[in-house]
Formats: C-alpha cells, sequence, structure tokens
C-alpha cells in the first residue's frame, strides 16, 4: 500500500472511496492505483505532489475549481503541474504494459 494524492474534480473508486477535494490522500495498492489512474482518475504518488510545492494556505483556500481564477499565478501554475504529473504518471503506467 502507498499513499496517492488527488488531483481532479471527482472520483469514485468502487466501494472503496469517493475523491472529490483537489488534494484528498489516499491509501492504495499499487496494483490498484494503476487501474485507477489508467481510467483517468486524477491520482498522483505522494512523492509527485510533495514536489509540486503546494502550500496548506494554497490547498484550503483554491482546492475547488470556482476559487481557483483568483489564484496567483504561481499557485495556478502549481495546478497546471499537477494536471502534468497526472498525466506523466498515466502514460507512465501505459507504457509499462
Amino acid at each position: 500500500m502507498n499513499q496517492y494524492v488527488f488531483v481532479g474534480l471527482e472520483c469514485e473508486i468502487g466501494d472503496i472511496a469517493r475523491l472529490d477535494r483537489f488534494g484528498q490522500s489516499i491509501e492504495l495498492a499499487d496494483g490498484m492505483a494503476a487501474n485507477v489512474a489508467k481510467g483517468n482518475g486524477a491520482i498522483i504518488p505522494t512523492e509527485d505532489f510533495g514536489a509540486i510545492g503546494f502550500t496548506a494556505d494554497e490547498l484550503k483556500l483554491y482546492a475547488m475549481p470556482v476559487t481557483r481564477q483568483n489564484a496567483p499565478d504561481e499557485t495556478r501554475a502549481k495546478f497546471l503541474a499537477a494536471a502534468v504529473a497526472f498525466h506523466r504518471y498515466r502514460e507512465s503506467l501505459q507504457e509499462a504494459e
């Protein structure tokens, strides 16, 4: 089991979890995490998320998409970096097949 962070809008993982807040953490087996990500469930490994550098205040203030339009450019760049990290993670899983 490893920790992952949700970087999307909404995702249900069967009866296991409902992810609906950017920055929400979840512990999943690697195989389950791979299935979620390959199915477009926007999760990334915790280490990748930490490297982006979100502050606790940014996650609190801008976790919901409607609030991001007023976020500073630096914060919006972090949200873009999270989306890119998800796509790279998903692609790496697909290439490993």
